[in-house]
């Protein structure tokens, strides 16, 4: 796990993190909600595409589609799922360095 580039994701975003500071890589977090959003679909599947088999296929998703977010319309994707910390850290460093932003996480 990249510790600087998920201090970089957390300068950025750790307003829209609830308990990202305390996140603990080995432990397991239930109902953990990810809310994500994307320029377009094209870049959600990217993106979406990277992310780990291991966290993949964990993740239920809830909804997905254009909302008018931020001002704009973006490509909104909300999962929820039970990961471990890093897991967390990982799909969330996956999102942002593929080109997504994110909206919220709830742990």
């Amino acid at each position: 796990m990249n510790d600087s580039a998920w201090q970089s994701v957390m300068e950025k975003y750790g307003q829209y993190i609830s308990g990202g500071n305390e996140l603990i890589d080995g432990e397991t977090y239930s109902r953990v909600r990810l809310h994500v959003f994307y320029p377009d679909h094209t870049t959600a599947e990217r993106v979406e595409g990277r992310v780990s088999d291991a966290i993949a296929s964990k993740l239920r998703p809830v909804s997905e589609g254009m909302q008018p977010l931020t001002g704009a319309n973006k490509y909104h994707v909300w999962c929820e799922a039970t990961l471990t910390g890093a897991q967390i850290k990982e799909y969330l460093i996956t999102v942002i360095s593929g080109g997504g932003e994110i909206w919220e996480v709830l742990i």
